[in-house]
Formats: C-alpha cells, sequence, structure tokens
C-alpha cells in the first residue's frame, strides 16, 4: 500500500512538473513573439556603442547607490534617463 501512495505521487509531481514547463514555455513563447523585430528597432535607435556605454554607466550608477545605499527608485528613474539619452 505504501509503494502504491509513493508511485501516486511520483505520477503526481511528474504531470505536475509537465504542466509547469508547459506554462513557461508558452510564457516564453509569448515574450519571444512580442519581442520580434525590437533588436532592429533599437539599434536603428541608437548605435551599439552607445547602447553599451549606456549599459556601462547603467550598471556604475547600480553599483554606486547599493554601494552607498541610495533611493532604488531613484536609481531606476536615472536609469532610464540614460537609456533614453543614449536613444537621442
Amino acid at each position: 500500500m505504501e509503494a502504491k501512495i509513493v508511485a501516486d505521487a511520483d505520477v503526481g509531481e511528474r504531470i505536475f512538473r509537465r504542466r509547469r514547463r508547459g506554462r513557461e514555455q508558452r510564457l516564453f513563447d509569448e515574450n519571444v513573439a512580442a519581442e520580434t523585430g525590437l533588436h532592429e528597432k533599437l539599434l536603428v535607435a541608437a548605435s551599439l556603442d552607445r547602447w553599451i556605454d549606456a549599459w556601462e554607466k547603467v550598471a556604475r550608477l547600480f553599483s554606486r547607490s547599493d554601494a552607498v545605499n541610495l533611493d532604488r527608485k531613484q536609481t531606476v528613474l536615472v536609469s532610464f534617463l540614460a537609456l533614453q539619452s543614449a536613444m537621442r
């Protein structure tokens, strides 16, 4: 009887994992479909070297804000402004 309960639990766990993987795959597929062409639009907006500079600036900004315990909301806002300025 105990072996049957363990076997049923294993089957239930496998079904749960399959369903979760299926859900995750669907979410991934939806996100990929929504982002189709996004990288082309971003590269048209600014060159790759400008995006890399913006990436480095944002990374330094978050690093410094963590080091001196600054407000995260302000840091996120400033990082968005840095990305916006890279597009100009």
